[in-house]
């Protein structure tokens, strides 16, 4: 009772301080703005929680929903307690030895979309869901690429990504996207800076409001470590400010934050991968890869554009297309992951491995515009988050790629 008799006498005393002169009077005004102001905070980060749990709670699948693999029905009564093996162990057996889950909606399996899969890296990720167990819906302006054409589970849907309606023909029935299409070359977006910001930038908003108007649940979103630009400390981490500064990295960046704003403004929760530099079957032929290769198989010198001590952690095209896998499966809200392999290898290092497997000699050229300095960039956080974890070893990369090499250069002949 004597502490609310005192705490009345207080509010007294501070209501007569404020509506008086003078210093006191000034002070007791800012203490009452100053408690106004935390209240108002305290509220908003309530308010905001309170949101972010009501949206986890209407994303959760329901009960009857949340076992998406082909169940035995002999198995049903089985006695959960009877299973002695670590979740681990669970997860792997259900998904078997290629980790390969049959996935469901109701009576039909998952569709996914993959943008871009006439080209590189979009079909590797359309092979990855696909041997999970999903029906894969491609969509580029050109027929899928030869080596997926013809899968089971595939269908391919022509589609510009300049044309709203055609995407929104091409994710009908989609259960989520995976957008990988765009101009991806360096050179070609800064010989065509336009076309880069119309493919990477408005593209890439016309995929993701088409995602949302076909029902889509997830957009993966195809993004690149150079959004960073100059590092400022290593390893690069996602909190590192991103300075891109040449029209690739710009239209990238440009396009990842419009891709997260759809999300965020429509509710699509959105993930960007902001991946590493990408080798392995199916390259381009202007890759630093296919070039070296090519031209060691020809007989011919490889030429080093500046000193080739760009270091870069290059990441195998099926670890990148397992990120995608992971991501789009992934009940997480929107986010943004660096996907990158640990292992960081030199130009001039590559170069030099081609040559020890391959007879031939180094050149050096000036340097190109549009190198990023040497950068180390970090991995953790879509270790912790998504449980992906690189397992190709960079020098059994370049053996498989100059093996593929050598029979195209055979066949050829």
């Amino acid at each position: 009772m004597r502490r609310r008799v005192d705490r009345d006498a207080r509010l007294q005393r501070e209501r007569s301080l404020r509506s008086g002169q003078g210093a006191l009077a000034r002070r007791a005004r800012r203490r009452l703005v100053r408690t106004q102001r935390l209240r108002d905070a305290a509220f908003r980060r309530r308010a905001w929680h309170a949101a972010g749990r009501r949206r986890r709670r209407s994303e959760r699948p329901s009960r009857d929903r949340r076992r998406l693999h082909t169940v035995d029905p002999d198995r049903r009564t089985a006695s959960r307690v009877s299973d002695r093996r670590s979740l681990g162990d669970r997860r792997d057996a259900r998904r078997g030895p290629l980790g390969t889950p049959e996935h469901h909606r109701g009576d039909r399996t998952l569709r996914i979309a993959v943008t871009g899969a006439a080209g590189f890296l979009a079909s590797h990720v359309a092979d990855v869901l696909l041997d999970r167990g999903y029906d894969v819906q491609v969509v580029d302006i050109r027929p899928p690429h030869p080596d997926i054409a013809g899968r089971p589970r595939l269908s391919y849907k022509s589609a510009d990504l300049t044309d709203r309606a055609s995407l929104d023909r091409a994710f009908a029935g989609c259960d989520a996207v995976c957008h990988l299409a765009g101009v991806g070359d360096v050179y070609l977006a800064g010989k065509e800076p336009a076309t880069a910001a119309l493919l990477n930038v408005v593209g890439t908003a016309n995929v993701a409001e088409a995602a949302i108007g076909a029902g889509a649940k997830r957009l993966v979103y195809a993004s690149t470590w150079e959004v960073y630009g100059e590092p400022k400390y290593q390893p690069i981490d996602e909190e590192h400010p991103c300075r891109p500064d040449h029209p690739y990295n710009i239209t990238k960046h440009a396009g990842e934050r419009i891709a997260l704003a759809i999300g965020a403004l429509r509710e699509l929760p959105t993930i960007a991968l902001r991946l590493g530099t990408a080798f392995g079957p199916r390259m381009r032929p202007n890759s630093v890869f296919s070039i070296f290769i090519d031209r060691a198989l020809r007989g011919e010198p490889i030429t080093i554009q500046g000193t080739g001590a760009q270091s870069r952690q290059f990441t195998h095209a099926r670890d990148i297309a397992a990120g995608f896998a992971l991501a789009a499966e992934s009940p997480l809200p929107s986010g943004v992951f660096n996907l990158v392999a640990d292992e960081s290898v030199s130009v001039r290092q590559l170069a030099e491995m081609v040559v020890a497997r391959i007879a031939t000699t180094l050149t050096f050229a000036p340097g190109r515009a549009g190198e990023i300095a040497p950068a180390l960039v970090a991995n953790a956080r879509v270790k912790a988050a998504l449980g992906w974890t690189p397992r190709a070893v960079f020098a059994e990369g370049l053996d498989e790629m100059i093996a593929i090499a050598r029979r195209q250069q055979g066949a050829s002949q």
